[in-house]
């Protein structure tokens, strides 16, 4: 809304006492039904000009700074925005898209015991899901996301024997997760051409 006024964010911030104080007047004599002779020949944008002070814009770390200190959030851009080219050229991801990637799981590889094996789902298989505390079948875990028929049997597991680690693309089991403790990581890839 401020904005409106001037786009120079210093300025504004600086005029914020003589802006509350224009307000309070005009309120005022609002209430009193008396007119300023002296504004009738002004434009609002000229009048607006004399209560904002003309100074230079704080650089764009310090405009980000008040704004997260003023408002808890920054408002008129990021700091990593800055960095988005960096980001692009060593495919760094943000945390959603890094979350959300799931043709990619990260797993705690001490509890690897034996070579991975990738294999389509069998009828009885079933694994603890990431977040739960009991066991589900895969073939209702893929029915429950509302996968086609045809995407069922086209999914397959990641296992460690005949334990499943990971519906892959879909779900990691709980007991692969990474916690605090792990010492070592593996990062499973996923992609189906």
């Amino acid at each position: 809304a401020f904005d409106n006024l001037n786009n120079n964010r210093q300025s504004l911030y600086n005029s914020i006492p003589n802006l509350i104080l224009k307000s309070k007047n005009t309120y005022e004599n609002k209430a009193a039904n008396q007119i300023d002779l002296f504004d009738l020949n002004d434009s609002d944008e000229e009048r607006n000009k004399s209560y904002i002070n003309n100074i230079n814009d704080w650089d764009f770390e310090e405009r980000l700074s008040k704004e997260f200190e003023s408002v808890g959030f920054f408002i008129s851009d990021h700091p990593l925005n800055q960095f988005k080219e960096i980001f692009v050229d060593y495919n760094i991801k943000d945390y959603l898209n890094f979350n959300n990637d799931n043709e990619i799981e990260f797993i705690d590889a001490s509890k690897i015991t034996d070579n991975l094996v990738i294999r389509s789902v069998r009828d009885n298989d079933s694994f603890l899901p990431l977040g739960m505390s009991g066991n589900k079948k895969v073939a209702k875990f893929l029915k429950d996301k509302n996968l086609s028929f045809l995407k069922r049997k086209e999914s397959l597991v990641v296992c460690n024997q005949d334990e499943i680690i990971w519906v892959a693309g879909y779900q990691l089991s709980e007991k692969y997760k990474i916690h605090k403790n792990s010492v070592k990581i593996a990062k499973l890839n996923f992609s189906r051409n």
